[in-house]
């Protein structure tokens, strides 16, 4: 599931290839299946409950890896395992029959991921595979700059 503006960061390959050796979707695959994960995000800001020395250690392995998430505003791509598509359309169905004026989606989006199955929840990519077009935000309604926003390695901006 992509954010409408979400956008792939520039030499990234899936599956990787010599010249961009740690963008390598299936990597990532296999490590949320070795967490017991459900969804996977790609790209995103405000990320929160996450541990940094887990982050780092991702960081330095050959293919990288994924971190566990306890939430996050602002994300821009996911993945979702087919043993969890059943409750995300439940919940994004529920969702979209609310007032627009009356919920913030990622917030009820993650009450979902909360009900999914696995003990593993919800991970992020390391490095970032996914970042968000800059300029005019149709959500805004302006431009933002996010100067947190294009940085593949999160935890560092």
């Amino acid at each position: 599931m992509f954010e409408d503006e979400a956008l792939p960061f520039a030499g990234t390959a899936w599956p990787a290839t010599a010249h961009a050796p740690v963008n390598d979707l299936d990597a990532r695959l296999d490590y949320l299946d070795s967490m017991n994960g459900t969804v996977l995000v790609f790209g995103g800001h405000l990320f929160q409950n996450y541990s940094m020395v887990d982050a780092e250690a991702a960081s330095r392995r050959r293919h990288n890896g994924i971190v566990h998430l306890g939430h996050v505003d602002g994300s821009f791509a996911y993945v979702f395992k087919c043993k969890a598509m059943d409750a995300v359309a439940k919940g994004l169905h529920h969702l979209l029959r609310q007032p627009s004026h009356r919920l913030w989606f990622e917030k009820e989006l993650w009450k979902t991921f909360s009900s999914l199955p696995g003990e593993g929840g919800v991970h992020v990519s390391i490095p970032l595979l996914v970042d968000h077009a800059h300029g005019f935000s149709a959500t805004w309604n302006e431009t933002r700059d996010r100067p947190q926003e294009g940085s593949a390695i999160f935890w560092k901006s």
